[in-house]
């Protein structure tokens, strides 16, 4: 591999790798039934978008923002998300 070739890593992913290789990552004992969640959110973001209005008490949108700013993710992206996988855990229930 030539210099300019070389695979150059941010920050995080740097973190990502140090933590694998020091055995910090565990298996969840229920996997299977976690990857298809997020696989469903995954699939759930590729679908087209419809836009809604909705009210929400203030101290949510506040925590919401705090949790976006942490996980560096735009705060409406998160509520898309919590929402999603609030309605296929319901879902779940009736299936």
């Amino acid at each position: 591999m030539k210099k300019d070739d070389a695979i150059v890593f941010d920050k995080e992913e740097v973190d990502l790798i140090k933590s694998m290789e020091n055995d910090e990552w565990k298996t969840v004992s229920d996997s299977k039934k976690r990857k298809k969640e997020w696989v469903a959110v995954a699939r759930g973001s590729l679908k087209k978008n419809k836009r809604v209005n909705i009210r929400l008490p203030e101290d949510d949108v506040i925590a919401v923002k705090k949790i976006a700013k942490i996980e560096n993710t735009p705060y409406q992206t998160l509520l898309g998300s919590f929402v999603h996988m609030g309605i296929e855990r319901r879902k779940r229930m009736y299936e």
